[in-house]
Parts: structure tokens; C-alpha cells; sequence
């Protein structure tokens, strides 16, 4: 909804394009002018996904990936998923996904919940949230922050 009057939703047709032999891939909405670009490592080592580029029209994206991952008794493992989501329709020839300069990035948590207080651990959630889930790079040295859908039709009647 927007001052003058509602703003119809674009075509549904999202295209899952796999790349770097499964490694990443790029879920592409012409209708948008945008792509999410996204890939999952274990260890910091990509993982190999088994899917298959497809075309979804009509209804969203379809996909999963099962996997076991062995975890040894007094060690430690790490699982990351990385999405960016790209201005444009132009799928960029890169292995990786990297963060533009000067973009903060938390890198693990695991710690956070073994030391400080209670709130203190909150509130370093609720960081890592708005980083991971409401930033986006506009540039190499500019983010975006997008409102957090959660809390805004919380306060959005009080507000106004």
C-alpha cells in the first residue's frame, strides 16, 4: 500500500540456476530485476548441493538438501549459509560470495551464549539478526537496512 493506492505484486517466475557444480546457486525473478545468490559450507569448505536448475512459475522455489555431518565428542563443526541478494539480474562469475568492504560480519556465536549476562546474550542475538536478515549491500561501501518485518506492524499504529 502506498499513498496512491496499492502497488500489484509482479509475475511469479523465479529460475534456479545452479552454479560452480552445485556449489552455489541463483534463484533469478526477472520481474524484479533482482537474484539471491547463496551457497552453504561446512568447515568453511563449500558444500555440493544436489539440485538441478529449474524454473518455478506460478508458485516459489522448490528445492532441499539432506546431508550428515559427523561430529566428534569435545570438538566442533561449523554450518554456514550465505545469501546476497543482488540489485539486478546479472549472475557475477564468482566461487564464492564475498562481503563488500567494510561490512561488518559476524562470524560465529557459539561463545556468545557461555559468557555475560542473559540480556547481553539478546542483544547479540538480536545484532546478528539485523545483520544477517535486514542489511544488505547496496555498493562496496554502503549497506542498506531494511525495516525488520517482525517489529514493524508492532509499532506501525502507535507510530503514527
Amino acid at each position: 500500500m502506498t499513498e496512491g493506492g496499492p502497488i500489484p505484486l509482479p509475475p511469479l517466475e523465479n529460475n534456479l540456476q545452479i552454479l560452480d557444480n552445485g556449489r552455489r546457486y541463483a534463484i533469478v525473478n526477472r520481474h524484479l530485476g533482482a537474484h539471491l545468490e547463496g551457497s552453504l559450507a561446512v568447515d568453511g569448505v563449500a558444500t555440493e548441493l544436489n539440485l538441478t536448475s529449474e524454473t518455478f512459475v506460478g508458485t516459489p522455489v522448490v528445492g532441499s538438501f539432506s546431508g550428515v555431518i559427523s561430529v566428534a565428542a569435545d570438538t566442533e563443526r561449523s554450518i554456514s549459509a550465505r545469501f546476497r541478494l543482488i540489485p539486478d539480474v546479472t549472475i557475477r562469475d564468482r566461487a564464492e560470495i564475498p562481503y563488500p568492504n567494510g561490512l561488518p560480519v559476524v562470524s560465529s556465536i557459539r561463545n556468545w551464549n557461555k559468557s555475560g549476562s542473559e540480556a547481553l546474550f539478546i542483544i547479540r542475538r538480536n545484532l546478528e539478526y539485523i545483520l544477517g536478515n535486514c542489511t544488505f549491500p547496496v555498493s562496496d561501501t554502503e549497506v542498506a537496512i531494511v525495516t525488520d518485518h517482525v517489529a514493524l506492524p508492532l509499532g506501525w499504529n502507535r507510530d503514527n
